[in-house]
């Protein structure tokens, strides 16, 4: 038949010495890929910005459509671990 198949999902949560806490959500489907990053830092949030063309360059030449990218804070409130800083 011709069915669509199901995207592909996956959520990374980080601890990375330089950037800091980062999520990042990755959907791919036949069509593309479709990425969230979220960061609590600023800092992290303007590298990952500055970064964004380099990266979604290198997934266009290996082959992966890039059909949407969101980089944002990350949720602190009540979402998410409620540890301390």
């Amino acid at each position: 038949g011709d069915s669509e198949e199901a995207p592909w999902r996956t959520q990374l949560r980080l601890h990375l010495p330089r950037l800091g806490g980062l999520f990042a959500e990755i959907d791919l489907a036949p069509q593309g890929l479709k990425l969230r990053l979220a960061a609590d830092s600023a800092t992290t949030l303007e590298e990952l910005r500055a970064a964004l063309p380099q990266l979604t360059g290198r997934l266009d030449a290996s082959g992966l459509a890039v059909l949407g990218v969101a980089i944002e804070p990350a949720q602190t409130d009540a979402e998410g671990d409620a540890n301390g800083r």
